[in-house]
């Protein structure tokens, strides 16, 4: 699908309760992100602070997939 269709269909079926821009990110790389149709943007801001250390770092991701293979979420409802 090319960025435009993405960003259509986003705009039909999630709510619009924040301005979005025109863009339909589909991967990221150290501090740039790609859209469907291949243009790379810097990003400014880590994901919303949520990605200090790049995207798709190779060392995170590991260790990521690691930790997947044991407990990717606990709750305190077990009790």
């Amino acid at each position: 699908m090319t960025n435009q269709d993405l960003v259509q269909r986003a705009q039909s079926v999630l709510f619009q309760n924040y301005r979005t821009q025109p863009i339909a990110l589909v991967r990221g790389e150290g501090c740039w992100v790609f859209d469907a149709d291949g243009k790379r943007y810097l990003d400014f801001i880590g994901g919303i602070a949520t990605v200090s250390v790049g995207h798709a770092n190779p060392r995170v991701r590991e260790a990521l997939m690691e930790q997947a293979k044991l407990l990717w979420h606990a709750s305190n409802l077990y009790v």
